[in-house]
């Protein structure tokens, strides 16, 4: 092969890089830490580590993952004693964020109860086995030592996440990649970009924490230390998705991760008022970036409608009865508070995703939430409908205070009409639909084939000549 095919080999795998890590706006990086040399934030955000170790700091090594080409250095962790304490400069704790998301290569052999990512709080008063911590890190036992494990306990000293663990291994002596993305508490865990099949949701709750680390949990004093390898770490207070983590397990940098663009992530937040007796009251309250969808408008009817990036986003109910029954602000939050109410037995909610074709080709993941505090719907069938033929995703959803309720994807055919609704399934006759956040999710595979199609015609003209 000569210098110039090289230089169109090389432009090419630029280019897949570029197609991967380009399919929308930067996702917001909370931290970046790549461990060449220093352990400073390279995000910009100042969330700068130091180095801890009574008997020997952690070390910087030359064992880096194979995919990570400009990778040098790694951070190597002895399990006795040393971590690396982050200061919290911007955006962090990060557990106490509404959704985040957190990465990072790890090279490690099975063992038992030690932590890659921890925050607690390190006061020096009250019993130290009982303070606030949210941990990821090795399963608890010597039995699930290569698990990954999720530890929440909150200030009222319950374990809310007991140690949930992952089906797959991650901790196996070699190197490979971790991620948990968490919305508020619907949360799950990605080993080397799949996802693992294990449901890592849990309640969430009040977390007082000021300490984060990598390679230990810092209280009052420090442990769980572990022994191995960290690798290109990265926080960011947003949920990446399931592209964005097989991206970083292929080895594109966290600076080059980004979200979902215009067109491909709609945000629709259902806003509605006390209905009686043809007067209204109560303010509408809309979620800071979701876009409200009036469900008040026209009153005691189907048809109200929101329009975003051409997309005529629409509710509607078997009889009409789209209307909120009880006055009083939202609570406990806009998001959650607001909803479109029917309580007629066994008929539906639905939302619209325009009309046919409206929806382009390929994977969608849809956000359900499903809440109303003072008196609970009790179980709901959520599901979607492909030009009117219904699918049921579940029949067992309970309502959720603060996250969805359930997440699911479909694939759309690009000329379909398709639609989400919720349905009650219990006693109540109730349904309530507060929320619904649809997403863009290109497949991976889809941008890779198509670099990989440039490269051949690239070689079959090279060869031509």
């Amino acid at each position: 092969m000569n210098r110039h095919s090289l230089l169109t080999y090389a432009s090419l795998a630029a280019l897949a890089v570029f197609l991967i890590a380009s399919s929308g706006a930067h996702a917001s990086l909370v931290g970046y830490w790549d461990f060449e040399g220093d352990v400073l934030d390279g995000s910009g955000n100042g969330n700068n580590g130091t180095r801890v170790g009574p008997n020997g700091l952690p070390a910087f090594v030359g064992d880096t993952p194979t995919v990570l080409t400009a990778s040098t250095q790694s951070l190597s962790f002895d399990g006795v004693d040393d971590y690396v304490d982050v200061a919290q400069t911007v955006n962090l704790p990060i557990a106490t964020q509404d959704a985040f998301t957190i990465s990072m290569w790890v090279k490690g052999a099975s063992q038992a109860d030690k932590r890659i990512f921890s925050e607690g709080n390190d006061a020096p008063s009250g019993p130290l086995f009982n303070k606030p911590l949210y941990n990821l890190g090795t399963g608890n036992t010597a039995a699930v030592g290569s698990k990954v494990d999720l530890f929440v306990r909150n200030d009222a000293n319950v374990q809310t996440a007991p140690h949930l663990k992952s089906q797959n291994d991650a901790f196996d002596g070699t190197w490979n990649h971790v991620a948990i993305v968490d919305d508020h508490g619907q949360a799950s865990v990605y080993i080397d970009g799949e996802l693992d099949p294990t449901p890592f949701n849990y309640p969430r709750s009040t977390l007082t924490l000021n300490t984060t680390t990598f390679g230990g949990i810092l209280r009052a004093a420090a442990c769980c230390h572990f022994a191995g390898n960290i690798d290109d770490a990265a926080i960011w207070n947003t949920v990446l998705d399931a592209t964005s983590i097989y991206q970083l397990s292929q080895g594109v940098a966290p600076t080059a991760i980004t979200g979902p663009g215009p067109g491909e992530s709609f945000l629709i937040d259902i806003d509605s008022q006390w209905i009686g007796g043809g007067d209204s009251s109560g303010p509408i309250s809309t979620e800071p970036g979701w876009t409200s969808l009036d469900a008040t408008t026209p009153a005691n009817a189907n048809g109200a409608s929101v329009t975003v990036d051409g997309i005529a986003f629409s509710i509607g109910s078997a009889d009409g009865s789209r209307i909120r029954l009880s006055g009083g602000n939202p609570n406990p939050n806009p998001l959650t508070g607001d909803f479109v109410y029917d309580d007629g037995p066994g008929e539906a909610l639905i939302l619209f995703f325009g009309g046919a074709g409206s929806l382009k080709e390929g994977p969608w993941q849809v956000d359900v939430y499903i809440h109303d505090e003072t008196s609970g719907p009790g179980q709901q069938i959520v599901g979607y409908r492909d030009d009117g033929a219904e699918t049921i995703v579940s029949s067992t959803v309970m309502p959720h205070a603060d996250g969805p309720a359930i997440r699911f994807q479909f694939e759309s055919d690009g000329v379909s009409a398709y639609d989400v609704f919720v349905r009650e399934n219990s006693t109540l006759n109730r349904t309530r639909l507060n929320a619904v956040r649809l997403t863009y999710v290109p497949e991976p595979s889809a941008l890779l084939l198509a670099v990989f199609g440039l490269m051949g015609l690239a070689l079959c003209a090279r060869r031509r000549r």
